[in-house]
């Protein structure tokens, strides 16, 4: 409930005053205005409106500060985001990367590690303005410029997400590049 105080109205004036709701329950809605004076003025009117709650997922992935060193494991850390009003439901996180380097495990929710792959089991649910952090430690292999892939879908969610870097890693045996 909301109140305002007017101290007087000229006949035929206007008065605005601004309203700004956050509509916490998905569903049919009804907002209700009353006014009432001193003088026996007695008005009301509803508005009605139905609010959509949407899962509304954002992914980020902070790699390793390059160059990295070969033959050091190194993190790939994961954010799943997820900035709606409704739970996020079925998560599918999995991260892919170049020749070069190799996932050794996974860390934040579980998983398996397939050649070239990290892939974590689907998370049953993100609530609204939640963070989920997941990480894949990893080793290069060899010198060079490697690249790495994190995909998340949910059938919540509006779309599907994607990132991609790359990382410089340094140091390998000679010759090796």
């Amino acid at each position: 409930q909301v109140r305002w105080s007017i101290q007087a109205m000229k006949p035929n004036s206007e008065y605005k005053l601004p309203l700004r709701c956050d509509m916490v329950l998905a569903g049919d809605q009804t907002l209700v205005f009353q006014l009432q004076s001193n003088g026996e003025v007695n008005l009301q009117t509803k508005i009605s409106t139905t609010v959509e709650a949407i899962a509304d997922l954002e992914l980020s992935v902070v790699e390793p500060q390059a160059p990295a060193p070969v033959g050091t494991p190194v993190v790939y850390e994961i954010h799943v985001v997820n900035r709606g009003s409704k739970a996020a439901e079925n998560v599918r996180v999995l991260a892919q990367f170049s020749e070069g380097i190799e996932p050794l495990r996974i860390e934040g929710h579980p998983g398996r590690i397939v050649p070239g792959q990290a892939l974590f089991e689907e998370l049953t649910q993100i609530p609204p303005k939640q963070t989920v952090t997941l990480k894949v430690i990893c080793q290069a292999s060899k010198n060079g410029v490697h690249r790495f892939r994190a995909a998340v879908q949910s059938p919540t969610s509006q779309e599907d997400l994607l990132e991609e870097g790359s990382t410089r890693f340094v140091g390998g045996p000679k010759g090796q590049k």
